[in-house]
């Protein structure tokens, strides 16, 4: 049984960890102090640590089951995994919101720059499926 209870107490801090860090992603998101160029490079460096969280907790998920199947738990490891699915489930809906200002910022800034002329074609813009989507048709400034 302390495998499992180990396994659940990481589980637990890994989710507390990501949940930070995707917090802290949404206040890169919304500080509009923050350059371009330094907006990127903090976002990528969250996102290569958002998916080592999320691949330590992969295995740390398949190590719960493996666990389960032959230890039984009590009370205290179902209320320590309930509060890590509680953690989880913040992580999944803050992803979202996350995400979602991505996209609008995305189109803001490419609807900008169809209005000046600028966009770059060669330049894709990717779609939340990572499919690449054409921007490259030109509108006069008096349709936008």
């Amino acid at each position: 049984m302390k495998q499992l209870q180990n396994t659940f107490q990481q589980i637990e801090d890994h989710a507390l960890e990501l949940e930070s860090l995707l917090r802290q992603e949404s206040a890169i998101l919304n500080n509009r102090e923050l350059s371009s160029s330094d907006r990127s490079v903090k976002l990528a460096d969250l996102a290569n640590r958002k998916n080592d969280l999320v691949q330590i907790l992969d295995t740390l998920e398949k190590n719960r089951q493996f666990y389960l199947r032959s230890e039984k738990t009590d009370a205290d490891l179902d209320a320590q995994w309930q509060r890590a699915l509680k953690v989880l489930a913040s992580c999944q809906k803050l992803n979202l919101q996350n995400g979602k200002d991505i996209a609008s910022q995305a189109r803001y800034t490419r609807r900008a720059l169809e209005i000046l002329g600028l966009e770059d074609s060669s330049s894709p813009v990717y779609h939340q499926d990572g499919r690449t989507a054409d921007y490259s048709r030109h509108k006069n400034l008096g349709v936008a």
